[in-house]
């Protein structure tokens, strides 16, 4: 038995086997202890509770990451199924069973974005796309793109990537034709939406099925962690053609650097500055349509749902962005 054999109500499960990805202890209304859990095996993740919860019994068992043997039962509450544990044991699989992966072709996406990357006409972000992308090609193909909001599952971050990649061409094709090509830079939206979020890689444990955030993450999020990389590629790239310039250099690092700590797009959503540039404007709002939609997806896709329609979320609040790069 499977999880998505259960994600309906009225079922009545044991031995089922996955992987533990979220946990959390509340109180019931009468101040006992239960543990909200969400486990995951492939593509298929469940909420559910653990009633009576005994910290001494469960605490260790149920480690994010850890997999775990459970049983219990579903049922339609509130025209939603929820799902309670009765049971839950170690198991003997193995992490890498339960790991949910990308849809689609790693080679092909990778291969894709490295050709739009030989079609840039503008040195610099030419150069700094291709250094990190070729550095550090094996973390960027199987790094999550977050670890629950859009996308968290191995090669997401290459997936969404080269999802905005496919909004952002026909995007920045349609504004260049009607208003002009020199308004703004398609080079520099394109680096923007192929570098913006792979200080994630830094970021999350990608040895780790859950994807729990490393020390240096919680130091140095993504946000921070990239405007670095950038820095350093193209004092690389200025060390061997500083003699040929013909622009000015530090206002254009300065500029790409500005297209990551902007494209979160607001100062409460955790970028240090907001978008002021077209190109920083149109990476914020093509971010926003992958991961805004992709986050949708996930809670419909696959799950029954209450009276046809998904789960509900929190994520379209004001902490929307704070989550998604957390």
């Amino acid at each position: 038995m499977y999880l998505s054999d259960i994600n309906k109500p009225n079922i009545m499960f044991y031995d089922v086997h996955a992987i533990v990805t979220q946990k959390a202890i509340n109180k019931t209304k009468t101040g006992s202890d239960f543990a909200a859990i969400t486990i995951q095996d492939g593509n298929t993740s469940i909420k559910g509770n653990k009633w009576s919860y005994n910290a001494d019994k469960y605490d260790e068992l149920l480690t994010i990451g850890s997999v775990v043997k459970v049983g219990g039962k579903t049922k339609l509450y509130n025209g939603t199924v929820s799902v309670e544990f009765d049971t839950i044991e170690p198991s003997d699989k193995s992490p890498n069973d339960f790991l949910r992966r990308t849809r689609f072709d790693v080679s092909k996406m990778y291969g894709d974005i490295m050709a739009i990357l030989n079609t840039f006409t503008e040195p610099l972000p030419a150069y700094v796309a291709k250094h990190l992308l070729t550095k550090y090609k094996e973390e960027f193909c199987i790094a999550p793109a977050a670890t629950n909001m859009h996308q968290p599952w191995i090669g997401g971050l290459l997936e969404h990537t080269y999802s905005m990649l496919s909004l952002a061409l026909p995007i920045i094709g349609h504004y260049q034709s009607k208003y002009g090509s020199h308004y703004f830079s398609r080079d520099k939206v394109l680096f923007g939406v192929i570098i913006h979020d792979l200080g994630k890689i830094f970021e999350y444990d990608l040895t780790s099925p859950s994807f729990q955030k490393t020390k240096l993450g919680k130091l140095e999020n993504h946000i921070v962690k990239c405007p670095i990389l950038i820095h350093e590629a193209a004092m690389e790239w200025h060390r061997i053609n500083a003699a040929t310039l013909n622009f000015d250099f530090e206002l254009e690092k300065a500029h790409l650097i500005h297209l990551i700590v902007t494209h979160h797009g607001k100062l409460e959503f955790g970028s240090p500055i907001v978008p002021a540039s077209l190109e920083a404007l149109l990476l914020h709002q093509i971010d926003m349509i992958d991961s805004q939609f992709m986050h949708a997806l996930e809670l419909v896709e696959g799950k029954a749902g209450s009276l046809g329609f998904s789960e509900y979320s929190n994520k379209h609040k004001t902490d929307y962005l704070q989550n998604k790069g957390e």
